[in-house]
């Protein structure tokens, strides 16, 4: 094999690599999103339902998701991203727990938009590389 050879087959190899990671961290975040966002629409239907002790309860299981979703976010996201979900979150808790439906709700959706722009803006594609 001569040198040029190598050299392309290094590169070759270390673009795979990149494009492989890419793709799995990418299915790791949106498998996640998606996870909290099913767990999260229902403290919005308790809350509006003002089904206070279910919004509670479902909010509860959104945290204990979070708390071992964040630890793999971490090594894939801006932290900065991972802060706003965190305040956010405590936020949607003290309003329910005052029972604030509005205020309640429109940190949910503040959560919900976090949530689902996060995979979006980290995804592999065109618009994000240039």
């Amino acid at each position: 094999m001569n040198h040029t050879f190598k050299v392309f087959l290094s590169v070759f190899i270390l673009a795979a690599m990149i494009f492989g990671i890419s793709l799995i961290s990418q299915s790791i975040l949106f498998r996640t999103s998606s996870q909290l966002e099913k767990d999260l629409s229902r403290v919005e239907d308790s809350t509006v339902s003002n089904d206070w002790d279910n919004a509670e309860e479902s909010l509860k299981k959104v945290q204990e998701k979070w708390s071992g979703i964040k630890k793999t976010w971490a090594m894939l996201i801006d932290h900065l991203e991972i802060d706003n979900i965190d305040i956010t979150l405590t936020r949607v808790e003290q309003y329910i727990l005052c029972k604030d439906t509005s205020s309640a709700l429109a940190e949910a959706a503040a959560l919900m938009k976090y949530i689902r722009h996060i995979p979006r803006k980290e995804a592999l594609n065109l618009e994000n590389i240039f």
